[in-house]
């Protein structure tokens, strides 16, 4: 028996799952999905340890090209999302304005701390981050930033006022130790403000990205509900003040399913009752996504039945989840191109494939559109190229 690591109650496993990502990567591999009912949390179990998750983000991850959730750029759907987060903090602005400030724990390019420095010039700012080159362009634009992990602060003990983790809490399984060292450096009424998807609301509305996408995110070791979020604070000495579940607007009309808390440091853990009605909506959002990747499956290799040559376009988790379950049969089959606009990724291969700028048909070739939310301006790219719609295979 597996016990949850939020309440504590049993946690089973419901899917297996396989990744597969670049060549090189640590994240191809397979794990298990396990699952509580008793708070609804869900756990992707694959053996890595923190360490080595610590490791990818440090070196190997390409998020200084990238933009999407939690990198913190500068996209319309980043500034709405900015606007939410500054009313969301609304109540607790005047109490760290007067303080130390907030300190944004994985601030990767710092998107939020540019608008609140606009917004709140008053307000003490700083980033905290892994990666070097987003904190080189942090303090280029005049952020205070240091290197450092949600592991390991690099501020002094009972110093601070708040802390924020946007995005955070998902990538990092021993969130016991991530909260120890926010306790550790927050003064003894200080708040923290975090933000992570909100796993039952996976499959509601525009949050249906596609097939998979929620499920695909090799860096997701964990799938949130309100009640496995709060019960990991009040474990750990943080009682929630406040509570939003929304969604939050990405590209092409699809959104993300956000699920933001305030909580404050209290002197003593807090024992939540998980008694209620049990929580399903994960595994339920698995089983019915299980079926539509069974269909995407057998409509690829169908398209690809049709074609000598078979190329993709959109190299990203779209790809990489239905190249886990038909790369190998796919290449012995026929030969393969991989293309992608990202030049971050044109050093890098799958399989030994190499991913290029996009290019014109090859004879009998068809291509297939993996990215989601960019899925017809794409197609519509690649008939300038020269590829009959016919060819041409969108995924959804």
């Amino acid at each position: 028996m597996t016990c949850c690591h939020a309440c504590g109650e049993t946690a089973r496993p419901i899917a297996d799952i396989a990744f597969r990502d670049f060549d090189g990567s640590l994240f191809s591999r397979s794990g298990v999905i396990r699952h509580c009912r008793a708070c609804g949390l869900g756990v992707v179990d694959t053996g890595l340890s923190d360490a080595e998750i610590a490791r990818h983000y440090a070196d190997d991850c390409i998020y200084a090209e990238m933009t999407g959730v939690g990198v913190g750029g500068n996209t319309p759907e980043d500034l709405f999302r900015y606007e939410r987060y500054d009313e969301f903090l609304a109540p607790d602005l005047g109490e760290i304005i007067g303080r130390a400030g907030l300190v944004d724990v994985g601030c990767s390019r710092g998107g939020m701390l540019r608008h609140l420095r606009t917004r709140h010039p008053r307000l003490p700012l700083l980033g905290v981050d892994l990666d070097e080159t987003s904190l080189r362009t942090l303090r280029e634009a005049g952020v205070s930033a240091k290197g450092g992990s949600a592991l390991d602060l690099p501020l002094a003990d009972a110093s601070q006022s708040m802390l924020s983790y946007l995005h955070v809490f998902e990538h990092i399984l021993d969130t016991d130790a991530v909260l120890k060292e926010a306790s550790r450096v927050l003064a003894d009424d200080g708040l923290l403000f975090v933000e992570v998807p909100d796993a039952p609301d996976y499959g509601a509305g525009e949050a249906r990205v596609g097939t998979m996408f929620w499920l695909a995110m090799k860096e997701h070791v964990y799938h949130f509900t309100e009640a496995s979020l709060a019960a990991i604070l009040a474990r750990n000495g943080f009682a929630v003040q406040r509570a939003m579940r929304s969604h939050m607007p990405m590209r092409a009309g699809k959104a993300y399913p956000s699920l933001m808390v305030i909580a404050r440091k209290t002197q003593s853990p807090i024992a939540l009752d998980p008694a209620g009605a049990p929580h399903d909506a994960l595994p339920d959002h698995i089983g019915a996504e299980t079926r539509a990747f069974d269909e995407q499956a057998e409509a690829v290799r169908a398209f690809a039945g049709r074609h000598e040559r078979l190329a993709f376009w959109g190299i990203s988790l779209e790809f990489l989840n239905l190249w886990a379950r038909l790369g190998a049969e796919l290449t012995q089959r026929q030969p393969v191109r991989l293309f992608d606009r990202n030049r971050g990724k044109h050093d890098l291969t799958v399989d030994g494939l190499p991913i290029r700028p996009a290019a014109p048909p090859q004879g009998s070739e068809g291509l297939v559109v993996c990215a989601y939310m960019a899925g017809d301006p794409i197609a519509a790219e690649a008939e300038r190229l020269g590829w009959p719609s016919e060819d041409i295979l969108v995924l959804a």
